[in-house]
């Protein structure tokens, strides 16, 4: 267990995450793992961010929980025993939370997008730069509780874009920094593209359904309706009616009797 904490804490978070220009030599094996595990996260959170949030929310609050609470210990001099079991403990708790209570689970999402925009695009060296990206991380976040839809398709694309972008670019034999920066935007675009049709299409599905129910309740109401009006005119018909009609049953009865006596 040591050696495997002493692995991750070695991994350089940089060279994961903020590499916009290819490295230099060819990759290792553990470097090809991680870039096309990379790729493919950034590309599913890019385009089924919406989609599936909960699952992005319990992912990235139980990554969120451990990372933190990891650090938090390391530099209190735990071991590294206390420290996996915390930052386990820690991923459990907010992963959860965020999986199972949605608006919770948007805000963090939210949170934890826009702080990886700003440290992927700014990458702050800073105390006051990296408090300001963080500020403006909680404020999209907040926003976004109120405004879900929007602001989860934007960032998680946006984000997902820049993850697969570069990660991507790491395997191409094509260099430039600008085509890295090509790569993200195209990334980005296409996920938001295909968030909002996917979007578009659960709106226009659960339209058809609710007029379907509006139609089947309508429907309903309608046969109720007629059937009620029809007793009514059954209860209110002229008791002389029935006594007229009695009448010329009892004359035809006797017109036959009277023919058959002619006869």
């Amino acid at each position: 267990m040591n050696e495997l904490f002493d692995n991750v804490h070695n991994i350089n978070i940089e060279d994961l995450f903020f590499l916009w220009e290819a490295k230099i030599g060819i990759l290792s094996r553990e470097e090809i793992i991680c870039f096309a595990v990379l790729t493919v996260a950034g590309l599913l959170l890019c385009l089924l961010g919406l989609k599936i949030v909960r699952v992005w929310s319990a992912v990235l609050g139980f990554s969120t929980g451990f990372i933190c609470a990891a650090a938090v210990l390391s530099l209190t001099g735990a071991g590294s025993t206390t420290v996996l079991i915390a930052g386990g403990a820690a991923g459990i708790i907010l992963g959860f939370l965020g999986a199972f209570f949605f608006r919770f689970g948007i805000f963090l999402t939210v949170f934890i997008s826009v702080s990886g925009i700003y440290m992927q695009v700014v990458q702050p060296r800073e105390y006051l730069p990296a408090g300001i990206g963080l500020a403006a991380a909680l404020l999209l976040a907040a926003l976004a509780v109120r405004f879900v839809v929007a602001l989860t398709i934007f960032t998680t694309s946006v984000w997902g874009g820049i993850v697969a972008g570069t990660s991507f670019y790491q395997f191409v034999p094509v260099r430039g920094r600008l085509i890295s920066i090509l790569f993200c935007t195209v990334f980005a675009v296409f996920g938001i593209l295909v968030q909002l049709l996917l979007e578009s299409k659960k709106r226009k599905r659960k339209s058809l359904e609710k007029a379907a129910e509006i139609r089947e309740t309508h429907s309903t109401e309608n046969e109720i309706e007629k059937a009620r009006t029809l007793i009514d005119d059954l209860d209110t018909m002229p008791e002389g009616d029935t006594g007229k009609n009695e009448e010329q049953e009892i004359e035809i009865i006797d017109l036959s009797e009277d023919d058959e006596e002619e006869e």
